[in-house]
């Protein structure tokens, strides 16, 4: 296992291989942009740069050699910069002025996941046969009230970390997250513990 640590590092990319701004009709770039106008060093990165993977955008980047693409993905909650045109969680498009040649950094951080978001990603799976008919409400739950819920879970059955989840019998998924509604926020040396008025 590597220590390296991730850093976002996109700049590198951008100072590199300048990409063009999105100089087409309809495109989310900022102010006037003309034809050919490229990225310089010191100015906002990101949306000015962004072809879309629809419509005129993508005709223009399919017209562009494969060593001038590259593609902004989003990847377990983060955005990375990859050589080539990639289909599989592509957000956009760039079309750089400087091409990539094979073995040169393929890819670049644009920016990292939430850790705090992949773990209530990870709690929600888990849960989520238990919430088969309020999967969207489980959605919208905070990582303090999804930990509460599993912890409340695995008390319930006898699981320790790592556990698989238990088949659910008789379970009123509305009905505990009509219960969850009744918590309140509590500071702890962990930081703020989501807590249920009656524990």
């Amino acid at each position: 296992m590597s220590d390296e640590v991730l850093t976002e590092n996109s700049e590198l990319f951008y100072e590199k291989y300048l990409p063009l701004k999105n100089h087409l009709p309809g495109s989310q770039a900022e102010g006037p942009v003309k034809k050919g106008d490229k990225y310089a060093p010191g100015e906002v990165m990101g949306v000015d740069y962004y072809f879309e993977t629809y419509g005129p955008e993508i005709a223009f980047v399919k017209e562009q050699p494969n060593e001038y693409i590259w593609t902004l993905i989003d990847a377990d909650g983060g955005l990375y910069i990859c050589q080539g045109k990639r289909h599989v969680n592509r957000l956009a498009y760039f079309v750089a002025t400087v091409p990539w040649k094979e073995g040169e950094t393929s890819e670049y951080i644009d920016m990292l996941p939430d850790s705090d978001e992949l773990e209530a990603d990870e709690i929600r799976e888990w849960l989520e046969p238990w919430f088969t008919e309020e999967i969207l409400d489980l959605e919208y739950l905070e990582l303090g009230k999804l930990r509460y819920a599993k912890e409340n879970i695995m008390k319930m059955y006898g699981l320790e970390d790592g556990d698989p989840m238990p088949m659910a019998h008789d379970w009123d998924a509305k009905a505990f997250l009509e219960h969850m509604e009744e918590g309140v926020w509590v500071d702890s040396t962990d930081g703020p513990v989501f807590v249920h008025k009656d524990d």
